[in-house]
């Protein structure tokens, strides 16, 4: 099933309370979930003065030590790239979007992302997330990237500055995301522009939201994009299958809020422990 976990960052500091009625205030109340920007990145490769190869690696090898070696065909000839992580430049982004944990009930128990994303989630039926355009996340390892053929061709389109460079940016930035969080992001300072009707604003960034080595694939992430911050997905009563809710205490007084405003209270199951 399809949880999105709300305010978080308040579960996480132990303000179930204050979760509790910002999720019957925000959530229950409005019947929608709002988007928030989440910072995605587009690996750029360095410049070598000539294009890069738009097709598919001949083969892999790896050295002694797991090192991979790509190796292109080009012409008639095969020509290798060994893959060096630190020319990759990871270019941060903003996407609005909504995000869903795809995950049983019973898995919960023993998965990871409590720690980063708090206990409290609303569970949408899988037919109008559907219905709304959810997709799935694919994730790429550091060692992928130098032959992956969506990070080639944005890298292509960019270098030639083509017509099709915003629909591949887009898409990677949207729906792709790394495997682990790589200790090359904890390590990672950039510069982030924001333009504003006003001003702009430049000022350095430090990628520090995970620990190094969180495994972003447990959580088979999938999301709902939007045009920016604050677009929201508007649901109806029967729109919704459940509601996890961190404690005994939260679960009480959810249940007395739906009680007097919902004609359809969905299930209501305490995060399990």
């Amino acid at each position: 099933m399809f949880i999105h976990f709300a305010f978080g960052q308040l579960g996480k500091q132990g303000k179930i309370i204050e979760q509790t009625e910002k999720v019957i205030s925000t959530i229950l109340t409005e019947k929608r979930l709002v988007a928030r920007n989440c910072t995605e990145f587009l690996p750029a490769f360095p410049v070598r003065g000539k294009p890069l190869p738009l097709k598919l690696p001949a083969k892999i090898t790896k050295d002694d030590m797991g090192r991979p070696t790509v190796w292109f065909k080009i012409g008639d000839e095969v020509k290798n790239r060994q893959p060096n992580y630190e020319e990759i430049t990871f270019l941060p982004s903003d996407v609005a979007m909504i995000c869903f944990i795809n995950i049983s009930f019973n898995d919960l128990k023993t998965s990871p992302h409590s720690k980063e994303y708090g206990k409290f989630g609303i569970v949408l039926k899988t037919q109008f997330l559907k219905s709304v355009g959810i997709r799935p996340v694919l994730y790429y390892s550091e060692e992928s990237l130098w032959y992956d053929p969506e990070i080639i061709a944005w890298n292509s389109a960019a270098r030639r500055n083509e017509k099709n460079l915003k629909a591949i940016q887009d898409e990677i930035l949207a729906f792709r995301k790394p495997e682990t969080y790589f200790r090359r992001f904890a390590d990672l300072t950039t510069i982030t522009m924001r333009i504003k009707p006003d001003n702009v604003t430049v000022s350095p960034y430090k990628y520090d939201r995970y620990p190094v080595g969180y495994d972003f694939r447990k959580e088979h992430e999938h999301r709902i994009v939007f045009q920016s911050e604050n677009d929201d997905l508007q649901f109806k009563e029967d729109d919704v299958y459940m509601l996890i809710v961190p404690t005994l205490d939260a679960k009480n007084q959810i249940i007395s809020y739906l009680k007097n405003k919902w004609k359809q209270p969905p299930l209501i199951e305490v995060f399990p422990i």
